[in-house]
């Protein structure tokens, strides 16, 4: 019994360290990382451990690409380059369609064939989007339309999102990494009260048996066995972000 005391204790002490750790770190990652939004989505930088990074993060974070993002803003990067030069939406993606290769080349090649037999570029986009089903080939529609609406400046636009885009994915990166170490850390510590209990098994099994055949042993047994895994989940949920989608 008194082994099973010792246990309990350690649990209590091991639940109070990992959350504190764990919590400060899951409080200040990412802090170091500046942020540059689009006109159309509006971000406070000012704070970004309360602000910057949930709102960047929930534009892109736990979605399905059907194309890596690299890929994405090397698109945009020479659609926009091509705009540059004088050419027309459709143009500068006849341009940039040599260029580039997999489901993009074989999407774009399919929008200028619609748009030959009649379609519009925003509806031929919308076409591709029903077959692609990619969360940034529908931002790429909404920066479309609002350019055909409002005469705006899609150079600009495309600019901006590029690279915000990339600022993403280096907080994504950050992300992972401090979620990593901060998990590993969550189960060195996690697995110090088995062990220990399987130690003192096996040094003092007499003892463990008389514990457990006793009603306070096996009160403290049950207390100490949930103890540990509230401490478990508790660690689990530090170290696993979870960002709300708007789509």
């Amino acid at each position: 019994m008194t082994l099973l005391s010792v246990l309990f204790f350690i649990n209590v002490i091991f639940c109070l360290v990992t959350g504190l750790v764990l919590f400060k770190r899951h409080i200040s990652q990412g802090e170091d990382i500046s942020i540059v939004s689009l006109p159309s989505f509006t971000l406070d930088t000012v704070n970004y451990k309360n602000n910057s990074q949930s709102l960047l993060t929930k534009l892109f974070h736990r979605r399905s690409y059907t194309i890596p993002i690299e890929e994405w803003c090397r698109f945009f990067d020479l659609l926009g380059f091509s705009l540059k030069s004088g050419l027309t939406l459709r143009q500068a993606c006849d341009s940039v369609s040599p260029h580039i290769d997999g489901l993009q080349k074989k999407g774009v090649e399919q929008l200028l064939q619609d748009m030959t037999l009649g379609l519009s570029f925003v509806n031929a986009l919308c076409r591709w989007q029903d077959t692609l089903h990619d969360p940034l080939l529908k931002r790429f529609i909404f920066i479309v339309e609002l350019h055909e609406t409002t005469g705006g400046d899609i150079i600009h636009l495309l600019q901006k999102w590029t690279y915000q885009l990339r600022q993403y994915q280096q907080i994504q990166i950050h992300i992972e990494q401090s979620t990593k170490e901060a998990r590993a850390s969550g189960v060195i510590l996690s697995l110090l009260t088995p062990l220990i209990a399987l130690l003192t098994w096996y040094l003092h099994q007499d003892l463990w048996l008389k514990a457990l055949h006793s009603h306070l042993g096996l009160s403290l047994f049950i207390a100490t066995l949930l103890l540990w895994l509230s401490g478990v989940v508790w660690t689990r949920y530090l170290t696993n972000i979870k960002v709300g989608d708007d789509d």
